[in-house]
């Protein structure tokens, strides 16, 4: 008697079927990761920065509390300059802004003229891009 022999090519699909699928699911499972390490990284630096700000800001209204009781050409390290009766401070946030402060004062009492975050240091354009010219 003789035997047929025959090859059932229906395991070997499902096989390279199930690998397919584990590669990918792994692939997505390191992607997943990664964006919640990156998520986690980013919350923590805003979280540093917000909390940098509302030290700056807790600052400045201290200085701005110690100058409605007395004109000091400076609070805390920090100098005052005066214009009149307009005091103009700069109290730090981080290493990239600051917070500036012009206050206008009448008597023991001030109106906030200007209570914004700047820049640290100067700013310059660059002036040159480099563009493809085609040759």
């Amino acid at each position: 008697m003789t035997k047929k022999r025959s090859i059932n090519a229906g395991n070997g699909l499902v096989l390279l079927f199930v690998i397919f699928t584990v590669l990918c699911l792994s692939v997505l499972a390191l992607l997943s990761v990664q964006t919640a390490r990156n998520d986690a990284l980013l919350a923590r630096r805003y979280g540093e920065a917000v909390q940098a700000y509302y030290a700056a800001d807790a600052q400045a209204s201290r200085i701005r509390a110690a100058l409605e009781q007395s004109r000091a050409a400076t609070v805390g390290g920090i100098p005052i300059a005066w214009a009149g009766e307009r005091a103009h401070y700069v109290c730090p946030v981080d290493g990239a802004l600051q917070l500036e402060v012009v206050l206008h004062m009448n008597g023991t009492a001030s109106t906030v003229e200007q209570w914004r975050t700047i820049p640290q240091g100067d700013w310059s354009a660059q002036n040159t891009i480099a563009v493809w010219d085609g040759t």
